[in-house]
């Protein structure tokens, strides 16, 4: 774990969503492992400027360790954000340790073929930012990602939000106001 996203960590204190600035676009991340099986899932949304709705996808990858795990909905979401033509993006994670891994201060699973793959995906021509959350800050992404441990191995995107989704983002939008 890296000192200063940990020091960042225990001084977050602001439970409601924080929006991005103009013309960027936030990304929510989490992941999930059951600990009584192994199996993982992740989840990514997208939200405009406004904290509206883009995109979301999920991800069940079977077993998997938690930090691996992560890596994974980091490198899925940044990869579907690039592809949808957006240039500005702020993730969002409650995983200290990926967020180290993210902006070059640890070097944790150095070689990695999936770490490799997300740091070629940060040096592209866009500006990405990383930084931890709360749990309680990423309320959307963690309960999609719990669901989706329920749903076949693979990839499921979603272009149009689910009623779910829907009334989730609504509570993180009027909390936020």
């Amino acid at each position: 774990m890296c000192l200063k996203d940990l020091k960042i960590a225990l001084f977050v204190h602001e439970s409601r969503l924080k929006q991005p600035p103009e013309g960027w676009i936030k990304a929510n991340v989490d992941a999930v492992v059951n600990t009584s099986d192994g199996l993982a899932a992740v989840c990514g949304v997208l939200r405009n400027e406004d904290g509206e709705w883009i995109f979301d996808f999920t991800r069940s990858l079977g077993r998997c360790s938690v930090l691996m795990d992560e890596i994974w909905v980091v490198r899925d979401t940044l990869w579907d954000a690039w592809r949808l033509g957006f240039r500005r993006v702020e993730v969002e994670t409650d995983n200290v340790e990926v967020s180290c891994i993210f902006n070059g201060s640890s070097d944790a699973l150095e070689g990695n073929a999936l770490v490799h793959d997300l740091k070629d995906l940060r040096n592209r021509n866009w500006i990405t930012r990383m930084t931890f959350v709360r749990r309680v800050q990423n309320g959307v992404a963690d309960r999609l990602a719990r669901m989706s441990r329920r749903v076949a191995l693979g990839l499921q995107e979603f272009m149009v939000a689910s009623v779910e989704v829907e009334a989730l983002l609504q509570k993180d939008l009027s909390v936020a106001s």
